[in-house]
């Protein structure tokens, strides 16, 4: 027994066969990768699984436990999480509406105010979170999902992660602090916002000017830009965490309101934002190609050897 306990985190000892069918593989991550799952036999799930040997065993308990209290209408609710020797795996909601930058691209006539409403739900899970003294960390694309492909469906932020050893920051969507000081806080999931919104009225990543994290404004595709929502966005990449807008004041903010927000169509952004899709699904694409690779071979060096003549 003292050896089990070595091991175990987690103060419970139902396994995830317990209650779950494990399916077929659907994403992958760096450090994770996520099945779908079924519960009992009857509902479809999600199941991301992390090997224990990249997570920070001091703050990992304690940030499951607290994961397993939150609700809200706009987050992809964890709903069991079990462990075994090696890994913890995270049961949650399964979201099957596609990514909020897809549905843009499909969007019959895409303007300032309907890039406002999906940033409004965003704000919202944002803002709750960081009441409740939590950062995000992971304010990206592949993690602002609609839970079904109705028109009417809600757009979740999906995807809170496990505490890791070591962190590699996304370049544009991570804060400056979290490069030179390792360092989150509510302030960096506002910088992501600011580079999220940035892509959605532009359809292309910032370019930086003066510093390698100074956005300019001057580029030809934001002509068609209100000052309102420049103004938002300068707001939350500023360098300084202290400076930044907050998530409740966002949700405030008159162009997350509508009350500044133009309605002009905005055609060249869509197509921007469908060949940014397409060269970042490329790219996930291929990092998934190589990480199973890269499984196979630690699992049989053999193989490749064996190959190789």
């Amino acid at each position: 027994m003292a050896k089990e306990e070595e091991w175990r985190w987690l103060q419970q000892k139902k396994t995830l066969e317990d209650s779950y069918i494990l399916g077929d593989i659907i994403a992958r991550g760096d450090f994770s990768v996520i099945h779908k799952c079924l519960y009992k036999g009857k509902s479809e799930r999600a199941c991301k699984i992390y090997k224990k040997v990249h997570l920070d065993s001091e703050v990992v308990p304690s940030q499951i436990n607290k994961l397993l209290t939150l609700s809200h209408p706009n987050m992809v609710q964890v709903r069991d999480v079990f462990e075994n020797d090696c890994e913890i795996q995270l049961v949650c909601d399964l979201v099957n509406g596609g990514e909020l930058f897809e549905r843009i691209v499909e969007c019959g006539n895409y303007n300032e105010f309907e890039a406002a409403k999906p940033m409004k739900e965003i704000l919202s899970a944002l803002h709750y979170l960081h009441m409740e003294n939590i950062t995000h960390g992971e304010v990206r694309p592949e993690n602002l999902l609609y839970d079904s492909v109705n028109s009417s469906a809600r757009l979740k932020l999906s995807n809170i992660p496990l505490k890791k050893k070591q962190h590699s920051p996304k370049l544009c969507y991570s804060a400056p602090e979290i490069f030179e000081l390792k360092k989150f806080s509510p302030a960096s999931d506002m910088w992501s916002l600011g580079i999220v919104l940035y892509i959605l009225l532009c359809g292309i990543e910032p370019l930086f000017d003066g510093g390698p994290f100074q956005i300019q404004f001057t580029d030809t595709w934001w002509d068609d830009i209100s000052p309102s929502a420049k103004s938002l966005i300068s707001q939350c990449v500023v360098c300084d965490p202290e400076q930044r807008i907050t998530a409740t004041a966002a949700l405030n903010h008159p162009w997350i309101c509508g009350k500044t927000t133009n309605t002009y169509p905005l055609p060249s952004t869509q197509d921007r934002l469908r060949q940014f899709n397409a060269r970042r699904k490329f790219k996930a694409a291929t990092q998934a190609i190589l990480a199973t690779h890269k499984a196979m071979n630690l699992i049989s060096p053999q193989k490749k050897t064996a190959t190789s003549r």
